[in-house]
């Protein structure tokens, strides 16, 4: 995947200055999924962990205002 590199050097970068990590999907069946399956990978190895999925209704597909201001307010960097 285009970048995946980049992504997986923040990540470790991360983990190594034990950063919060938000695990960001969306509410349809494979992004729940996704969700899931990268938390309970990485929950194995980092406990300093969270996920949002945003409401179907209220906050719509993609990032939201609502999810940024959780992660932000749960001292997601």
């Amino acid at each position: 995947m285009k970048d995946m590199d980049i992504a997986v050097e923040r990540l470790n970068k991360a983990m190594g200055k034990k950063e919060r990590i938000l695990i960001y999907g969306d509410y349809d069946v494979d992004g729940t999924t996704a969700v899931a399956l990268v938390y309970k990978f990485i929950q194995q190895f980092y406990s300093n962990l969270d996920y949002y999925i945003p409401d179907r209704y209220n906050e719509g597909y993609g990032i939201s205002r609502k999810g940024v201001d959780y992660a932000a307010e749960t001292g997601v960097a």
